[in-house]
């Protein structure tokens, strides 16, 4: 009967950032604000992090730590909308790799496996923040992840990624590269 003592998370709309790393009042490498919407829903992973998952609004949270680490987005459920230094931006589960790349401007880094799905890796903040743009196969955009320490900031990850360009990506400002915003 545990089950029955669980706080039901509400159906949200949250506006992410892809600029300023964001989630509504949550920011990636920040802690979860004590008066923030989204704390008392976290729950304990059994590892010492804690997850907010909102699996119907299409969303994901992580902290490790106690600072917000990864946003998890799962566009074919996801209810909220994106933002770009705070204007808008049309990112849907129908955007293709060529429309994300007129926004964004070309990533960092590019994966394809031989299943020919598509990752995108997007490095910033001198390696230390990463956007994932994740495509299945003959498939538009299915996954958006912001992480703190991205995947590529491991130097094992960039061998098996076959990365060959030098690490870690420097921007003059310390912020995100986007070369398309004005």
């Amino acid at each position: 009967m545990i089950g029955l003592f669980k706080k039901r998370v509400p159906a949200i709309t949250p506006v992410i950032d892809l600029a300023d790393l964001t989630c509504d009042d949550l920011r990636i490498g920040q802690p979860v604000p004590a008066d923030s919407s989204y704390l008392p829903f976290f729950i304990d992973d059994g590892g010492g992090s804690r997850i907010y998952k909102n699996s119907a609004c299409g969303i994901e949270i992580g902290t490790r730590k106690g600072l917000v680490d990864s946003f998890f987005i799962s566009l074919d459920s996801f209810t909220g909308s994106f933002t770009l230094d705070g204007q808008p931006v049309r990112l849907t589960s129908n955007s293709t790799e060529t429309e994300v790349a007129k926004i964004l401007g070309e990533p960092w880094w590019k994966e394809v496996d031989e299943a020919a799905e598509v990752v995108d890796f997007y490095e910033f903040a001198d390696g230390h923040h990463e956007l994932q743009f994740e495509y299945p196969p003959k498939s538009a955009l299915a996954f958006i992840t912001i992480l703190r320490e991205g995947t590529l900031s491991d130097p094992e990850q960039r061998e098996a990624y076959g990365v060959t360009k030098p690490w870690p990506p420097v921007s003059e400002d310390d912020g995100p590269v986007f070369p398309n915003i004005k």
